[in-house]
């Protein structure tokens, strides 16, 4: 699906609202020890958020938008980690999204093998090697933060 720009304006209305409920709630929830989580929005905000198999394309403003908002209000509101393929490194040159994501305080992470000279990565089972690296690191960043 495809939204137009006055649909996205719609959408971060929408969602900005919605936070600005939660947030109150979540303060009051805080204080009685019960934190309630209703939307999606909710959970990226107040949560750890672990992207594995999500490139954040610019397109996907709603989702930049909520990034900036949780840099911003930085409160006890979790982390947010954005995996990506070692393969999507260039070398010595700063990836631009990945410095973007960074500057929002998103922890960047390469996990698998680089490519192999002359063959696909889908080929050379890296996609499979990156996948079970980012799930081992993700299920190991869950186990500290639940202590």
């Amino acid at each position: 699906m495809i939204l137009g720009h006055y649909y996205y304006g719609n959408l971060l209305r929408a969602i900005s609202e919605e936070l600005d409920v939660a947030r109150e709630r979540h303060f009051l929830q805080q204080q009685s020890g019960e934190a309630e989580v209703r939307s999606w929005a909710d959970a990226f905000l107040l949560g750890d958020v672990y992207s594995l198999g999500f490139g954040f394309d610019v397109s996907e403003v709603d989702l930049w938008w909520l990034l900036n908002r949780k840099k911003r209000e930085r409160a006890e509101t979790g982390d947010t980690w954005y995996f990506a393929p070692r393969e999507h490194m260039s070398g010595k040159t700063i990836n631009e999204k990945e410095e973007l994501l960074r500057v929002l305080g998103v922890e960047v992470c390469h996990c698998g093998s680089r490519r192999p000279v002359g063959g696909p990565l889908e080929r050379s089972g890296g996609f499979r090697e990156f996948y079970q690296l980012a799930i081992e690191e993700i299920r190991a960043l869950m186990a500290l933060h639940r202590t």
